[in-house]
């Protein structure tokens, strides 16, 4: 419930930036007005005549004249007055989304956390009841990596990754909704754009997942070696094996360092590929946005909040 609030209040704040892009630069006389449909203006014009409602009708005609009403208002101000009773709006409203991002970020983590705690707790369970031959064929510090690192991940997931992916679900539902209502020429333009250029960055992210989990696979043959060198010193020491455990050592930190720089390389080089094709996006858009504001009646604010969306 909380991002869904959240997704809301920054739809809200991103349209009430349109009469703010809208009046700012315009001439004293400028009157931004909100726009009437033609569903609007017929329930205005059957009220005037005396008609009857449904329960529908009756909360579109309700929200027709909530329109009707805040025009008559706002053609009484000026334009910088529009721009300080916007700026007014959406102060409370970024303060509102605020605490409810706050709540949802404290509720979906300690649920997260309190997850992985009850998870680690039932994988050293389960390892206590395996069977002894279970020990002999693994490698201890294997074990003991999958307990700490590997459950340490999956909680990065399920608390940080869970996070992200609830609200952003939130987030496209409503901002779709928001980009329709803005321009639905703009609207199919981006299902147009957005799946050409999310290809490679989904191949880019494919190569970071598999060099991370090539890099966790390394670190705990890396455990195990270290624990069974430490537990077996006594014996490497009696049959002079020192140069042979070192050069296994030597061949799998080799292959730590290189899979770990593949992983950093990876993690450095993706921004700037998803802002190399962030740039091509906003350039297909200006274009089009361009277009639009020259042959249509698409405001600047209009564009402005489509863009920031």
């Amino acid at each position: 419930m909380l991002s869904f609030l959240v997704s809301i209040f920054n739809g809200a704040s991103l349209t009430s930036m349109i009469p703010i892009f809208d009046s700012m630069g315009s001439s004293s006389n400028y009157k931004f007005q909100i726009s009437l449909t033609k569903r609007d203006k017929l329930l205005l014009e059957k009220e005037k005549a005396g008609g009857s409602f449904g329960r529908l009708e009756n909360l579109e005609w309700r929200l027709a004249r909530i329109k009707q009403k805040s025009n008559n208002y706002l053609s009484g101000l000026s334009s910088y007055d529009i721009v300080f009773l916007f700026v007014k709006i959406v102060f409370p409203i970024y303060i509102l989304k605020l605490l409810c991002l706050a709540g949802a970020v404290y509720f979906i983590q300690s649920t997260g956390a309190r997850a992985i705690r009850d998870l680690r707790l039932e994988v050293y369970k389960s390892t206590q009841i395996l069977p002894l031959n279970f020990f002999v064929k693994e490698k201890t510090g294997i074990l003991m990596s999958r307990i700490i690192n590997d459950v340490d991940i999956l909680g990065k997931i399920v608390s940080t990754d869970l996070k992200d992916a609830i609200i952003d679900f939130f987030y496209i539902t409503t901002h779709l909704l928001l980009l329709f209502f803005l321009s639905w020429k703009m609207f199919l333009l981006v299902f147009i754009v957005i799946p050409l250029v999310m290809g490679p960055i989904s191949g880019f992210a494919e190569k970071i997942r598999k060099a991370t989990r090539n890099q966790q696979e390394r670190l705990s043959s890396l455990n195990g070696h270290l624990q069974e060198m430490i537990a077996g010193i006594r014996v490497i020491r009696a049959f002079s094996m020192e140069n042979r455990e070192s050069q296994k050592f030597g061949d799998i930190n080799q292959q730590l360092s290189e899979k770990a720089f593949k992983g950093h390389f990876y993690h450095q080089v993706g921004p700037s590929l998803v802002e190399f094709f962030g740039a091509i996006v906003a350039a297909v858009f200006l274009s089009f946005g361009a277009y639009l504001m020259a042959i249509e009646g698409f405001s600047k604010g209009m564009f402005l909040a489509f863009f920031m969306t």
